[in-house]
């Protein structure tokens, strides 16, 4: 395993013919990531109950329980897994529901090319962790900010974009909230090491104030912030 690997890097590979997880051993074989395997459905959920996992590989065509079936059940107990699958194109049909229904981030046509592959759960790890931070702004922001209000994700695989939207019903956030909001993400760290932020833009309009960046890998994230009308550095 690299030395630069990330334990809080699970990668759960699911499929039940054996030669195709040796196959995507292989393919990770020198990747910074913790990989995990299982032989069907009712297994995978077996192991996400004890292993951190942050992206999930499945095949579609499976016994007792098919790929978007299992990421249909990952949706709803742990949503932030980001989910991709392994079809043939006989099973475009039954994938285009699934991504309309938010339960596949995306899919790979088999045979899969090792390089898209590992580039493609490279972006995902890197949405993962920055959905993590989003979690820590979700707490700050509960625990700084007005009992009525609320914060809502909204998470948009299109394009890999991360959507926040931060709906406040009377008490909008202080410019301090805000400016304290962004210190956070430019300033994280996990194991000594930074998310990739490279820059930002702030727009205000129609009584929001939005801040977007992008991270490495071509991840971009949005944050919207619903500004005051009494005054103050953000009014609208």
């Amino acid at each position: 395993m690299p030395e630069d690997t990330r334990p809080e890097d699970v990668l759960l590979c699911v499929d039940d013919e054996k030669y195709v997880l040796s196959s995507l051993e292989r393919a990770f074989r020198n990747q910074p990531l913790r990989l995990v395997t299982a032989l069907s459905g009712a297994e995978a959920l077996k192991i996400m109950e004890r292993e951190p996992v942050r992206v999930l590989i499945t095949d579609q065509r499976m016994p007792g329980m098919t790929g978007t079936e299992l990421l249909g059940r990952v949706k709803e107990r742990w949503p932030h897994v980001v989910r991709i699958i392994l079809s043939g194109f006989s099973e475009v049909a039954d994938l285009i529901q699934a991504i309309n229904e938010g339960e596949v981030y995306r899919f790979i046509k088999k045979p899969w090319d090792n390089a898209v592959l590992r580039d493609l759960v490279g972006r995902a790890m890197e949405q993962s962790r920055v959905m993590d931070e989003m979690g820590a702004l979700k707490q700050f922001l509960g625990e700084s900010g007005h009992p009525d209000n609320l914060v809502n994700f909204r998470v948009g695989y299109a394009g890999n974009t991360i959507k926040m939207e931060l709906t406040e019903t009377k008490h909008p956030l202080s410019a301090e909230q805000i400016v304290e909001c962004l210190h956070k993400i430019f300033n994280t760290r996990r194991d000594g090491k930074e998310l990739d932020a490279i820059g930002g833009a702030l727009v205000k309009q129609n009584g929001k104030l939005t801040f977007m960046t992008e991270f490495g890998n071509n991840l971009q994230l949005v944050l919207e912030f619903p500004i005051s009308k009494s005054g103050g550095l953000y009014e609208g």
